[in-house]
């Protein structure tokens, strides 16, 4: 059967036809020799080239009046060399990881809305890909990748030309691949494949191209981030590129502390919020996302997935916890039944929750923080109750901690883009507070501080996330202990006093398979003996 022609695209594969002739005529074409090796009426043909003339892609002799290829084709072949390069580049990360993970490895690129594979690897497994296929970028891994790290001040206008059913939606799932460093697909192809994709940078830190990985949706895509990360870093770097690389600390101490131990060996993307109850520990993985039970003295970690990212988890009376979700507040009992739920107002689209806490009183307190981690756009939500309208707080940039003092007369509140610890006196009777200091902490190296715990004596505890400890610090914010932990990215942390320990999460998100094998525990949870 014929193929169909495009509707209203035979003007167009007429004038393609004549820059064919054209290229074959090293020494050009007379515009009459053109029309009758075209087979194409005169008239028509001298509109065209008339038109290609002005556009350039023709151009003509003023002497000889012969047709040659013009200007505009050598830009566009330009960009075909630039794509050329850096399949150069991109080639042997791509046999790699079709070698490694037995999936089609793609490199993609972008053109306007459309996400095009300039390069494939399968080694043996035919996934059906080709070279050349597009996809829009709101509809494959590969794209999304790419518009995620585009210019964040300008995303708003780009989803709108677009023509998105729900711009809200869309930017909030860019805010999660940009929290994760990779994109994966929601729904499989046609073909029955899920996909992941990790971006690749220039020098000036733009999106140029993704790496991805496709293979069959049953397969975990998360599994595959770190390998995608890993390709997509070496190969910014060898394009000159800013390779979104870490600085991940070897540290001997950690590996080897003694007052470590490993409860649970989970591979969270971002563990946080560990509760602890009389039974076993609570918490989540932010990204998977997930409610993460684990039984004490057992070994077995139940895990209850959730719909959308979740930043934050409480625990309330009688057994039930409080998720703050993407666009959502839920309740859940202690075996990961949902009995509860509320559309959470006032979340601007690409914000999420981040961390909370309780007061006295049972009032929540929860951080909101710009996915897209621009600097003073974060905010805090006072429920006082879970149906109320929420009091907000600005004035941060990424809330990552909160906790009370024992006499509940101040609440620190812990930035993590700003390493910052920020003391509000805090009015018990009705929530309201007043900012006392802000102290800077975590100044004399990398990393950032995550979360925060009421230790004892009025003391708190706070993850160095990139710095492989848990830290102690007074209310000024100076530092009185530190606990080595045998991964570099401690997230979450709970100080139990019944055993006198913490409970600490980790994360492995945006590291690379490099780093995975030098902290395999990333991602596990571990308790902290301070006896």
């Amino acid at each position: 059967m014929a193929k169909e022609s495009t509707k209203g695209a035979e003007s167009l594969r007429k004038a393609l036809a004549l820059l064919d002739i054209v290229k074959e005529r090293s020494d050009g074409i007379q515009p009459a020799d053109l029309a009758r090796e075209s087979g194409l009426p005169r008239p028509t043909v001298y509109r065209m080239v008339s038109a290609l003339t002005e556009e350039g892609f023709l151009q003509q002799s003023e002497s000889t009046r012969r047709l040659t290829l013009g200007p505009k084709l050598l830009e566009l072949a330009q960009g075909v060399w630039s794509d050329t390069d850096l399949r150069k580049s991109a080639r042997e990360e791509l046999d790699r990881l079709a070698r490694d993970t037995g999936a089609s490895a793609l490199l993609m690129v972008r053109s306007d809305n459309m996400a095009t594979c300039i390069e494939l690897s399968e080694l043996g497994n035919k996934s059906g890909w080709r070279i050349g296929e597009t996809m829009p970028v709101t509809s494959c891994a590969g794209g999304l990748a790419m518009l995620a790290y585009e210019d964040w001040g300008r995303l708003d206008d780009e989803l709108d030309q677009l023509d998105l059913a729900n711009t809200h939606e869309m930017k909030s799932r860019l805010g999660v691949t940009r929290s994760r460093f990779y994109a994966i697909d929601q729904e499989p192809l046609s073909r029955g494949q899920l996909g992941v994709a990790a971006p690749i940078f220039d020098f000036s830190g733009s999106p140029v191209a993704a790496v991805c990985l496709y293979g069959d949706a049953s397969s975990s895509l998360h599994d595959l981030g770190a390998a995608v990360v890993q390709a997509a870093r070496v190969i910014s770097k060898r394009r000159g590129g800013y390779p979104f690389g870490i600085e991940v600390p070897f540290n001997k101490a950690a590996i080897e502390n003694p007052n470590v131990s490993c409860l649970a060996q989970t591979r969270c993307l971002i563990g946080d919020s560990p509760n602890v109850d009389e039974d076993g520990i609570t918490w989540i993985d932010i990204l998977a996302p997930a409610i993460l039970r684990l039984e004490h003295g057992e070994n077995q970690v139940r895990q209850t997935p959730l719909g959308e990212v979740v930043g934050a988890l409480l625990s309330l009376e009688q057994g039930q916890y409080l998720a703050a979700q993407q666009t959502r507040l839920a309740l859940f009992d202690r075996a990961g039944n949902e009995t509860w739920s509320r559309t959470a107002p006032g979340i601007p689209a690409g914000f999420r929750y981040n961390d909370g806490a309780l007061d006295a009183r049972g009032r929540i307190w929860l951080g909101i923080m710009d996915m897209a981690t621009s600097r003073g756009t974060g905010l805090l939500h006072r429920y006082d109750t879970l149906t109320s309208e929420p009091t907000t707080l600005p004035g941060f940039s990424l809330p990552n901690g909160i906790a009370f003092t024992e006499q509940n007369d101040r609440m620190l509140i812990v930035d993590s883009m700003e390493r910052m610890l920020s003391c509000y006196r805090y009015n018990l009777e009705d929530g309201s507070v007043q900012l006392e200091s802000k102290n800077e902490i975590l100044t004399d190296g990398a990393g950032r501080p995550s979360g925060l715990s009421r230790g004892p004596d009025d003391t708190f505890f706070t993850c160095h996330w990139d710095g492989a400890e848990i830290i102690q610090l007074d209310i000024s914010g100076k530092k009185i202990a530190s606990h080595p932990v045998p991964v570099p990215r401690p997230s979450g942390v709970c100080f139990d006093p019944a055993r006198n320990r913490l409970i600490v999460t980790s994360a492995r998100v945006r590291l690379a398979d490099s780093d995975v094998d030098a902290y395999p525990q990333s991602g596990a949870i571990f308790s902290i003996d301070l006896s």
